[in-house]
């Protein structure tokens, strides 16, 4: 019991000491939302079915529609009924005129109403499952910081279909937080650097030093990304790292940290600041450019170039040499520790479908209106027998053609291969940081003191130093 009352008095002072003047929100009386929106009519439920609540906000993909419906429908005993929190947010009417139709922005303070409701009921145990498409990557790492979620690693020693063996071993790793997985992440993608080989050579990942020591053998007139001016740098090198120096789950901040000074000094010693959008020098020897790799076919278009040089996939120059990101934002689902028992159960019957074969099989690639035979990848699977089969048929050619268009001219790119498998699979077994949700306020800190620093009006270790005091207190507050 005292645990719960820490947490649900911790949680609302975090969530109510950043917002004042907030619209109130019409709740039964026991906290709850007055109403809900169902996926079905809850009179669809059985007469001794467990109803269990699903926090969502605004449209429902078909896609996991269906799969609540698959839910409902297999009499397990139990009923999901989502919560639409969307329609407690109101729309600003001044902003959204001037929008194109469809297209609104919600009113901040209905938003952080919302958030405090939202809050309440997971504390309440109003709610029984919620993602972090909902909550908020923040808010969702500080509800696991503050044990908000449940442990679902007692739920998969239990379960023969999904479990440790069957998850990505390294993917859970990453997402744990004090030994327990109090998240389950359905597919990911790799935020990295990528080079050629001939430059950074065929070793993936590096650590600062071995970074700048290879941009000091680079050919003169080299660039980072093409260009050389230290906005750009700093962009490419630390603003896309900043999630590595910030942790909300433990309230790790890591601002004046060795590595960050001497990546920051390292970004000074390029031309004045510029236009961040400017143009690329595209003829000059780039050492490293940013990539996103979301699937397998991604991973070898990336790979493939006409004259068959080799890239290696470097990472971003951190301390422990492992600066490549995984990122599941968007694609991660808890179960709310406040919810009874025998709901949680049903919980984790409902999110493990997530990573279910069925499921991540049919859903590995996002198909268009036309459902075209060709679709975008939305990353990698989580699931080991899908990853597996996936990229089986990439190999085969069943997301991609042989041919590609570059230019307005078609070359024969191939499809993956075995070789370039067992390096993707290496590499993800590799990465060691999990990305997180930087909000506006520390980034306007982090940048207000970098750009002093640039401008001569501090160095880098005050520039660091100050970072780091305003970022503590800053990341205190929400953890």
């Amino acid at each position: 019991m005292k645990k719960i009352i820490a947490f649900s008095a911790t949680l609302l002072l975090i969530l109510t000491a950043s917002c004042s003047n907030v619209a109130e929100i019409p709740t039964s009386d026991d906290g709850g939302i007055t109403n809900t929106i169902s996926s079905k009519d809850a009179s669809s439920a059985a007469e001794d079915d467990i109803v269990l609540v699903y926090a969502t906000k605004g449209d429902l993909t078909i896609e996991e529609q269906k799969l609540i419906d698959s839910f409902n429908e297999e009499d397990n005993g139990y009923f999901v009924e989502t919560r639409d929190y969307s329609n407690y947010m109101e729309l600003d009417e001044s902003v959204s005129g001037v929008l194109p139709e469809g297209e609104g922005v919600y009113k901040k303070e209905s938003i952080s109403a919302m958030q405090i409701q939202l809050a309440q009921d997971v504390i309440k145990g109003n709610i029984d499952i919620v993602s972090d498409r909902t909550i908020g990557l923040q808010r969702f790492d500080t509800f696991i910081n503050l044990d908000g979620f449940a442990d679902l690693y007692p739920f998969m020693e239990n379960d023969q279909e999904i479990n440790k063996t069957t998850l990505n071993a390294n993917v859970l790793s990453l997402h744990e937080s004090n030994g327990k997985l109090c998240q389950l992440p359905s597919f990911f993608s790799i935020d990295t650097l990528l080079g050629p080989s001939e430059f950074v050579g065929e070793q993936e990942n590096w650590s600062v030093d071995d970074f700048i020591d290879c941009w000091n053998k680079m050919p003169v007139g080299s660039t980072i990304d093409g260009k050389t001016t230290k906005e750009y740098v700093y962009f490419i090198l630390l603003r896309q790292q900043l999630s590595s120096f910030v942790s909300y789950i433990d309230g790790r901040v890591a601002f004046d940290s060795p590595e960050f000074i001497r990546l920051l000094e390292f970004c000074n010693s390029f031309d004045g600041t510029s236009d961040y959008l400017g143009e690329r020098d595209w003829k000059s020897a780039s050492m490293v450019s940013h990539v996103i790799l979301h699937g397998f076919n991604d991973y070898h278009l990336r790979n493939w170039n006409e004259k068959n040089e080799k890239y290696t996939y470097v990472g971003y120059p951190s301390g422990n040499g492992k600066g490549a990101i995984l990122m599941t934002a968007g694609n991660r689902m808890a179960i709310c520790a406040n919810s009874p028992a025998d709901k949680q159960l049903g919980a984790w019957m409902f999110i493990k479908k997530y990573v279910s074969k069925d499921y991540q099989s049919l859903h590995y690639i996002e198909y268009d209106e036309k459902h075209d035979v060709y679709g975008e990848e939305r990353g990698f699977p989580v699931n080991n027998i899908v990853y597996q089969e996936m990229a089986s048929k990439a190999m085969e050619g069943r997301f991609s053609d042989s041919s590609q268009s570059f230019n307005g001219t078609q070359k024969e790119v191939g499809y993956l291969t075995e070789e370039e498998l067992n390096r993707l699979n290496k590499y993800v077994d590799s990465v060691g940081t999990l990305y997180t949700s930087i909000d506006d306020s520390l980034k306007e800190i982090v940048e207000e003191e970098v750009f002093a620093y640039f401008n001569g009006e501090k160095t880098a270790n005050e520039a660091a130093a100050i970072i780091q005091n305003r970022a503590e207190l800053l990341v205190s507050e929400r953890t």
